[in-house]
C-alpha cells in the first residue's frame, strides 16, 4: 500500500488489507447469516468484527429474530474491569437478543444455528450449523490461522440449538456438566458426525471422557497423527501424539505456544512488547524430541529468508496490544488423514484442562470423510511447511555456518535424497504416504 512506517490506512485501504489476510474466511459467516429467512441462535465467545460479521447481522435484523449467548466475564487490567469485548457490537445490535454467559470460565463457543422459530421455543426447526475455531473478530478472521465449518446438516444443529437453550439463561456449571456426553452419530455426506459440549465434571488431572476417546483414536493409528492446536495442556494427549511418532509412523505437530498468560505482559518505556516474552511456534517431526521452536522475536525483517515477504505483527496504524499475539489458533486433530478411514478432531476446545472442566466448549468427531481429511491435511502442511522453512533459516543464522554446511543451500548430489528413498524411514514413510 506504500505506507510509510506507522502510517495508518485509509478505511478502503484498510478493507482491502484485511480482505487480502482473510483469504476468504471473512465469507462464510456473512453468507450463513444472509441465508437466514426466520432465525438464529448462537453462541459467540468476542463478536467485535465490524467489517463483515455485525453488517450481516445488522442486515439480518429486519426480518430475521436472533439471540447470541456471549461470554460475560470480567476480565480485569491492574485491578480495573476492562470493557466486555462484544459491547461495542451489543450496543450496535439493538434487535438482537444477547444473553450474557459467566458461569463458566469463558463461554469459548463460536456456533451459530440458522432455521425456523429457533428462539420461540414452539415448533422449532433447525437447519444448519456453522462452527469453527475462529472468532468473530477481524482478528480471528484475518491474522490468526482459523477454520469454519458449514453444515447442511438438520439434525447436527438441531444438537447446537438445544446447547444454545441449555445456556442461553446462564445456568451454574454444576447444571451442565451431566450433559457433557458425546452425541449420537449424524450421517453428514460421507462422513459420520457426533458432537460433545464442555465442560465436564471434574478438574485438571482428573480423567476426561472428551480427551480419552481422542487419546484412544490416536493409539488406534495405523499409519499417521497430525496435530495443529493453539495450547494443548492435556499430558495424555501429547503423550499418545508423541508415541505415534516414537513408533515410526508419520508424526507432525504445529503448536501456538504462548509462554505468558494475558495480560501479564506489557509494553516497556518504548511502548514496544519485548517479543522474546511473547509467543514461541514449536513444531514436531516424527518424534517429541525432533522439535523446532521458533520464537516471536525472530519474525523480523533481520530474519527473512529470500524469497519469503517481511511479516508485519501489528496491522498498519495500530498499537500493539498488551497480550502474546496469536499465529496458529486451530484447534485439530487428525489421524490416518492420508487414508481412506481418517478421524478428524476440531472445534473451539484448545485440549486443555481449562476447556474441558471450566469452559463452554464444542468438540466434533468427524470420521469416514477421505476428503475433508485431506483439507486438513493441506492447511496443516501449507503452515508447517512455512514454519519449518523459516526454523532452518533462522537456525543457521544462529550457527554462523556457510548455507552449505547448515543445511540451507542446494546440495550437489543426492545424498540429501537418500533417506527418502530408504525402506523403513520415517521419511520414506512419509513420502509414500503422502503420494
Amino acid at each position: 500500500l506504500n505506507l510509510a512506517p506507522g502510517q495508518a490506512p485509509n478505511a478502503a485501504q484498510a478493507l482491502d488489507l484485511r480482505t487480502w489476510l482473510a483469504n476468504g474466511m471473512e465469507q462464510p459467516i456473512p453468507t450463513f447469516i444472509a441465508a437466514a429467512n426466520d432465525s438464529i441462535a448462537g453462541a459467540i465467545y468476542h463478536l467485535s468484527d465490524t467489517l463483515w460479521i455485525v453488517p450481516a447481522l445488522q442486515a439480518a435484523m429486519g426480518g430475521t429474530d436472533i439471540g447470541l449467548v456471549y461470554d460475560a466475564n470480567v476480565k480485569k487490567q491492574n485491578g480495573v474491569a476492562l470493557p466486555n469485548e462484544s459491547q461495542d457490537a451489543i450496543d450496535a445490535l439493538g434487535n438482537v437478543t444477547f444473553h450474557p454467559r459467566d458461569k463458566t470460565n469463558i463461554m469459548h463457543n463460536k456456533f451459530l444455528v440458522r432455521g425456523q422459530n429457533l428462539l420461540s421455543g414452539n415448533g422449532h426447526v433447525a437447519e444448519a450449523l456453522t462452527c469453527g475455531s475462529a472468532n468473530y473478530t477481524t482478528g480471528g478472521l484475518t491474522s490468526q490461522a482459523n477454520l469454519v465449518h458449514t453444515f447442511e446438516s438438520p439434525a447436527l444443529a438441531e444438537l447446537y440449538r438445544e446447547r444454545f437453550e441449555l445456556i442461553q439463561n446462564d445456568p451454574a456449571k454444576a447444571t451442565v456438566t451431566p450433559k457433557a456426553l458425546w452425541s449420537n452419530t449424524v450421517s453428514v455426506g460421507d462422513a459420520g458426525v457426533r458432537t460433545f459440549f464442555s465442560p465436564e465434571k471434574g478438574k485438571r488431572g482428573d480423567p476426561s471422557v472428551s480427551m480419552e476417546t481422542i487419546v484412544q483414536a490416536v493409539h488406534g493409528a495405523t499409519s499417521s497423527v497430525i496435530f495443529c492446536l493453539f495450547t494443548p495442556t492435556d499430558a495424555a494427549l501429547r503423550d499418545a501424539c508423541f508415541s505415534v511418532g516414537d513408533a515410526g509412523k508419520m508424526m507432525f505437530g504445529l503448536v501456538n505456544n504462548v509462554v505468558n498468560n494475558e495480560p501479564a505482559v506489557a509494553p516497556n518505556a518504548a511502548g514496544n512488547i519485548p517479543a522474546d516474552q511473547l509467543a514461541n511456534l514449536e513444531l514436531f517431526h516424527r518424534s517429541r524430541n525432533a522439535r523446532d521452536v521458533i520464537g516471536a522475536e525472530f519474525f523480523s525483517s533481520a530474519n527473512v529468508p529470500n524469497g519469503f515477504d517481511r511479516e508485519v505483527n501489528v496491522f498498519p496504524g495500530t498499537q500493539a496490544p498488551p497480550y502474546p499475539p496469536v499465529l496458529v489458533h486451530h484447534k485439530f486433530i487428525v489421524i490416518d488423514a492420508e487414508t481412506e478411514s481418517p478421524i478428524i478432531y476440531t472445534g473451539s476446545a484448545n485440549m486443555s484442562a481449562n476447556s474441558v472442566f471450566g469452559n463452554d466448549e464444542n468438540l466434533l468427531e468427524i470420521k469416514g470423510s477421505p476428503r475433508l481429511a485431506q483439507i486438513y491435511l493441506a492447511e496443516f502442511l501449507r503452515l508447517y511447511e512455512h514454519y519449518r522453512a523459516r526454523a532452518r533459516f533462522i537456525l543457521w543464522k544462529q550457527s554462523g555456518q556457510a548455507p552449505a554446511n547448515a543445511g540451507f543451500a542446494l546440495a550437489g548430489n543426492r545424498d540429501w535424497a537418500n533417506r527418502h528413498y530408504t525402506a523403513g524411514t520415517p521419511e520414506f514413510k512419509a513420502r509414500v504416504r503422502m503420494l
